[in-house]
């Protein structure tokens, strides 16, 4: 079983994949510094491995977390995300909802410092 580094943290949000002229939508089950977990009604049409844009819209905000992604895993109709890249704003936001959505700052100032040596 795969150790992970980074704490998944569950958190409801709408997300938008993109890749090329396609679009898709889905829902945010968990999020963390360096990926997310979406879940999608309809079967997306992605090979694993494929890069995309992915936008997470926060609730009762007009904030969204815009990363550069690659599928690393489906089942299920849930689909694991590794984040590629984002720009510092997006970045920010990110490990502001972690350390408000787990109450724990330092534990979140840990995991950004492995993220960092990465």
């Amino acid at each position: 079983m795969h150790n992970r580094r980074f704490r998944r943290i569950p958190f409801e949000a709408e997300v938008t994949l993109n890749v090329g002229q396609e679009n898709w939508s889905g829902e945010l089950l968990d999020v963390a510094m360096k990926g997310a977990m979406v879940g999608s009604g309809t079967p997306l049409p992605l090979p694993l491995g494929s890069k995309c844009s992915l936008c997470i819209s926060l609730p009762d905000s007009t904030i969204s977390l815009n990363f550069q992604a690659e599928l690393l895993y489906y089942e299920n109709s849930r689909y694991g995300f590794k984040f590629i890249s984002e720009d510092l704003e997006t970045f920010t936001h990110l490990r502001k909802l972690i350390e408000l959505n787990t109450g724990d700052a330092e534990a979140t100032r840990s995991e950004l410092s492995t993220w960092l040596s990465n």
